[in-house]
């Protein structure tokens, strides 16, 4: 089992990026607030299909307006046609991907995590007169003050 490693790209200039070769079942660690982009690369001769499961996804996971929903079985994926590259939004299927997490159906693929978890959220400010006199995000209804 190989461990799919993750690099940060908040750097300037070019990153290397250490490339996970897949073994058929991988593990990778999810960060919920890591904003991580999981990339899988198909160059194995055949399409492969990924899914990721977590050890403890819930089996009866409720969704407003559908139901109870069971992800314990995982997510799996579309087909990844040879010669084709993915990139999967992890905090989009975060609820799948509780506790331990592997990625199985891609053996002879490449992967790669990427991620920009140290980079600033930067919050606008609007300054007048040398005065800060709002943060956040202007509105119409904003009300500044001077």
């Amino acid at each position: 089992m190989a461990t799919i490693t993750q690099t940060s790209i908040n750097v300037k200039g070019a990153v290397d990026l250490p490339v996970t070769t897949l073994t058929g079942t991988d593990s990778f660690i999810f960060q919920p607030d890591g904003n991580q982009f999981l990339v899988i690369e198909n160059n194995s001769g055949s399409a492969k299909t990924p899914k990721v499961t977590g050890s403890t996804a819930p089996a009866n996971f409720f969704i407003r307006g559908y139901g109870y929903v069971d992800l314990s079985g995982g997510l799996t994926f579309a087909a990844v046609a040879n010669g084709a590259s993915v990139a999967i939004p992890l905090h989009s299927i975060r609820e799948w991907l509780k506790g331990s997490v592997t990625l199985t159906g891609c053996a002879g693929c490449k992967a790669y995590i990427v991620t920009n978890t140290s980079a600033p959220n930067a919050e606008p400010l609007f300054i007048q007169s040398g005065r800060l006199i709002a943060s956040g995000r202007l509105t119409v209804n904003s009300r500044l003050w001077g």
